[in-house]
């Protein structure tokens, strides 16, 4: 059986994105008869995540020395750390005979076996991996979004809006380290729109008990702690309000328009281009918040919601899994 090791970044400020899109992955790779085994930082709500999973994992105290703290070999190592350096992917080769990194922006992704980045065009790539090494494979662009079943399932689905906007969703990501949930929370309260808002607390969410009191002083506000389906969640919403991770992709997949305050940096600089796209709305980085720009998302018409809807689902199908995973099981079988 080949043995893979999954190697994430998980705290409370990088949230809990990374873990999410590697369990995701892990699941189909087990499903495919393979040896899965997680190294990563001890942050409560990825770890609890991963027992419910029943992924085998282990603690490490320190990313850089990961190959001392590994006691057996792999035949591949998956990164989702972002950043790595050329020193860290050698000292990886002594450990496994391969190795795959997503989203790396460090100068290690230039020399390891398989680079995944979907938030990289792969019309436009070429000058931001020009140090790659010819033997460096790649996969870039939305088609390679890490994304369940269930979201293919609802991509399919025919999506419906109605003139006023009736249902928007809120969810910030596992962590939410901004605190944006609670300060959006505040600033739909004296909006007083109609829509009915659902307000998502993920795992490692730390103002629930707060969000649950303000949500109380409104009937059309709800609060929903950890959903488990968030294809049907996002489908059954008109609109979201979402961070530029994960959900993002998940939004487009299902057709669902996107209001987008980016977390950090890295993913403003991917939203922006779908803004121009016309497949989500930039609403700027959560450090700078401005609460007026949130009336973007009640003055976009029926109309204009449905264009959205269409061009999300023309760059994300749902597919993606499916794709990285033939791409791990033709790299190991080598």
């Amino acid at each position: 059986m080949n043995k893979i090791a999954i190697v994430c970044k998980a705290s409370f400020s990088w949230g809990m994105g990374h873990v999410y899109r590697q369990v995701r992955l892990g699941r189909v790779l087990r499903n495919r008869g393979l040896d899965i085994e997680f190294f990563l930082s001890d942050h409560s709500p990825s770890l609890e995540l991963l027992q419910k999973e029943n992924f085998l994992f282990k603690i490490i105290a320190n990313e850089d020395n990961l190959p001392a703290q590994m006691d057996r070999n792999f035949d591949l190592v998956i990164l989702d750390i972002q950043d790595t350096k050329k020193a860290f992917i050698s000292a990886l080769r002594e450990r496994s005979r391969k190795v795959m990194s997503f989203e790396d922006l460090g100068e290690g992704r230039n020399y390891v076996d398989l680079l995944v980045d979907c938030n990289l065009d792969p019309q436009k790539a070429r000058k931001e991996t020009q140090n790659l090494k010819p033997e460096v494979n790649t996969l870039f662009g939305l088609s390679y979004s890490v994304l369940t079943e269930e979201f293919r399932q609802y991509h399919q689905r025919k999506k419906v809006f109605t003139p006023n906007l009736e249902s928007l969703l809120v969810t910030m990501g596992g962590t939410d380290p901004n605190h944006l949930t609670l300060q959006l929370a505040k600033c739909f309260l004296q909006a007083k729109k109609e829509t009915s808002i659902t307000f998502v607390a993920g795992p490692g969410f730390k103002d629930t008990p707060s969000l649950i009191e303000l949500a109380s002083s409104r009937i059309s506000f709800m609060v929903l702690c950890q959903p488990d389906n968030m294809a049907e969640l996002l489908f059954n919403h008109q609109a979201v309000c979402c961070s530029g991770g994960v959900t993002l992709h998940e939004a487009l997949a299902v057709g669902t328009p996107a209001f987008v305050i980016s977390q950090v940096e890295h993913q403003l600089e991917k939203t922006r281009p779908l803004e121009k796209l016309g497949a989500a709305v930039d609403l700027g980085l959560a450090k700078d918040f401005d609460p007026k720009k949130i009336s973007q998302i009640w003055n976009r018409t029926q109309d204009q919601l449905e264009r959205m809807s269409v061009k999300g689902k023309e760059l994300v199908d749902g597919k993606g899994i499916v794709r990285v995973a033939d791409e791990i099981s033709a790299l190991i079988s080598h």
